[in-house]
């Protein structure tokens, strides 16, 4: 009785070699787990799609994409475009080589016509004639297709052409506002669900709580944030532990240096 083949750690048989493990170091093996170049390639995946994630929530949530801003300044509209002259002498040269393609096959044609040798030696001079003249036509025209700019701006095509650009420099403002706002939300739920311990939830709950009414109190040496309790009691508490943080080290807003608390109204 005859025992089969063993089969290596790469599937082959006894009967062929065995291919080598892609592996990235000596402690890579599979006893201990997928080698490092499967971890390191899931880990590259996971990374990715947190990218892609974080495209989507900045684009649901705080407008990465909106275009808030039309504002705009004429210049002249100098995009290279394909030159509409160029074309035209394009198609000029194609008339001329279909009509020098005619004057080959009428020559052809009289050539293998039934006609009398004589009456074909008295017809060839005048189709070979035709034929000269339709290869300097040919000539002609493509010599003058060449002399023209295959591209030009959009100006030249069409004197006097301008177009809207918009400022560049206010869409950058927005969109650097934007991505402070995300990680300054991003910061406050991760603050929040310490308390909170709600890892599903947290983020939209933040973002509730950045809608949630209340009112500001000025005074001469501070700034109060009195915000309205809540509905759901849990968050309630997180919320209050999360002031208390706040109030232990006060923020202060740029040029102002009145310190500002939060706290929470007495509920009703």
């Amino acid at each position: 009785m005859t025992s089969s083949p063993a089969v290596t750690a790469t599937g082959s048989s006894a009967g062929r070699p065995a291919l080598p493990l892609p592996r990235c170091c000596a402690s890579c093996s599979w006893s201990s787990g997928p080698p490092c170049f499967q971890r390191k390639n899931n880990a590259w995946l996971r990374c990715r799609w947190r990218i892609e994630n974080a495209f989507k929530y900045l684009s649901a949530h705080h407008g990465i994409d909106w275009l808030c801003d039309y504002t705009a300044k004429l210049i002249d509209d100098e995009r290279i475009v394909d030159n509409p002259a160029r074309k035209a002498a394009g198609r000029a040269v194609k008339a001329a080589e279909a009509g020098l393609a005619g004057a080959e096959r009428h020559l052809a044609q009289l050539l293998a016509s039934a006609q009398s040798a004589a009456e074909k030696n008295k017809a060839i001079p005048a189709a070979q004639d035709t034929i000269t003249r339709a290869k300097q036509t040919v000539a002609a025209a493509r010599t003058a297709r060449d002399a023209i700019p295959a591209k030009i701006a959009v100006n030249q095509a069409h004197p006097g052409a301008q177009r809207a650009l918009l400022s560049a420099g206010r869409r950058g403002l927005q969109m650097v506002l934007r991505l402070l706002a995300a990680n300054a939300e991003l910061w406050l739920a991760g603050r929040l669900n310490a308390y909170l311990r709600d890892p599903d939830e947290y983020r939209a709950i933040t973002r509730h709580l950045l809608h949630q009414p209340g009112h500001i109190a000025y005074y001469p040496g501070a700034i109060t944030v009195i915000l309205d309790p809540p509905d759901s009691a849990r968050t309630g508490r997180a919320l209050a532990r999360l002031i208390e943080e706040f109030n232990s080290t006060p923020p202060r807003m740029p040029g102002d240096p009145r310190p500002i608390t939060y706290r929470l109204a007495a509920s009703s």
